[in-house]
């Protein structure tokens, strides 16, 4: 063998042996542009706000799949919906999913828990974390290895994937809270105190008024 064939061996050696420590955190120069949202995570950090799910407790599903028609029904679910039939999509799919559960209080840390996934390549990992307040609560991960989910007050997010300010969380609470009927008193309670308060400046300045006449009558 050549010296010219024994370097182009040892770069194709070099190249492939990049690949295979790169695993799934980069794409191979063979992989479609369409596949690249194929998850590699083996890794999630999951933080709770201190007033997360309206200061209640979450339950929180991480689903590695590896079943397109599956994913396309779980990405068709809410959180609500999915939570009513979890186990059920276990027992149905037990070759086509891994499902991995926490159910977390406002405040708590996970940090660098593991995710194993099978050697066979999942199509992709999917978050659903069960809220009070209405809405979807479902997240498609991208590629990524090492996932930094926060869970807010009215819905959760992925550091990777975008975590800014959602004015929709506010029209959530105030859409999807009940109503006060002490704050509803309180308003109207204040507004006739308004109006006694309006009514008894008139009412003084009008006295005022007829004493200073009196006054002058009495000189």
């Amino acid at each position: 063998m050549t010296q010219k064939s024994n370097h182009l061996n040892t770069k194709i050696t070099g190249i492939a042996l990049g690949l295979l420590l790169a695993g799934c955190q980069s794409m191979s120069v063979f992989q479609k542009k369409e596949d690249a949202h194929t998850p590699c995570i083996t890794a999630i950090d999951i933080s709770l706000d201190s007033d997360a799910n309206q200061n209640s407790a979450v339950a929180i599903d991480l689903l590695i799949v590896y079943s397109d028609e599956l994913m396309k029904t779980l990405m068709k679910m809410k959180s609500k919906d999915y939570f009513e039939s979890h186990m059920q999509v276990k027992r149905d799919y037990p070759d086509m999913v891994d499902i991995w559960h926490w159910e977390l209080t406002p405040g708590q840390v996970v940090r660098d828990y593991p995710i194993q996934q099978r050697s066979d390549e999942p199509v992709g990992a999917v978050l659903f974390a069960d809220y009070l307040a209405k809405g979807d609560h479902r997240i498609r991960l991208a590629q990524q290895a090492h996932a930094h989910v926060r869970m807010k007050k009215f819905d959760f997010c992925v550091l990777e994937q975008g975590c800014s300010a959602d004015p929709r969380h506010q029209a959530f609470a105030s859409r999807d809270a009940p109503e006060d009927p002490s704050a509803g008193a309180m308003a109207g309670n204040l507004s006739k105190g308004k109006d006694a308060l309006k009514q008894g400046m008139s009412t003084a300045k009008q006295l005022k008024g007829e004493v200073s006449q009196l006054q002058k009558m009495l000189k």
